[in-house]
């Protein structure tokens, strides 16, 4: 027990992953935790996503009012300087272009890759190129599940005047 602290000691800090989104043509170098990548489809609403449960056999509201659905891809990951960890999110087009590059070894893990988009921005197509070295386990961090950070990022309050 820390000797500032008399009685019970506070709740550990909730360690939440930022979701990352390269959205610049300014090319971001990673090096992937990850063995694989993390699917999950989601429906665009309101400025913001939203889970969808349709193939979780439970009530989906964005399935029932006609959202907009599509698959994202999620990736534990860190940039060459360490200032950028978390979940790096991708298009189905981006994953194909990293396992096309991957070859017969499909595992991520420990992989570099550089990503950035074209002129569009946010909109314009991903160009990746993925490193033929691999970092060695030993100098890997654990890969972690986003889904907790997924559920909380969806969780957060909406606008006033939007429903759950």
């Amino acid at each position: 027990m820390p000797d500032n602290v008399i009685g019970a000691l506070p709740p550990a800090p909730k360690i939440v992953r930022e979701v990352i989104r390269v959205t610049t043509s300014e090319a971001k170098t990673f090096i992937c935790f990850s063995r694989s990548v993390w699917g999950q489809y989601v429906h665009w609403h309101a400025n913001r996503s939203h889970e969808c449960t349709q193939s979780k056999e439970k009530y989906c509201e964005g399935c029932e009012r006609g959202w907009p659905v599509k698959w994202k891809g999620y990736l534990h990951v860190r940039d060459l300087t360490g200032t950028i960890k978390g979940f790096l999110e991708i298009t189905d087009t981006a994953y194909r272009l990293i396992d096309h590059q991957l070859g017969t070894d499909k595992n991520l893990r420990g992989i570099r890759f550089r990503l950035a988009r074209t002129k569009g921005g946010a909109k314009g197509r991903y160009i990746v190129e993925v490193y033929q070295d691999r970092l060695p386990e030993d100098q890997l961090i654990q890969e972690e599940d986003p889904y907790k950070t997924l559920k909380f990022l969806w969780s957060c309050k909406r606008p006033a005047g939007q429903s759950r």
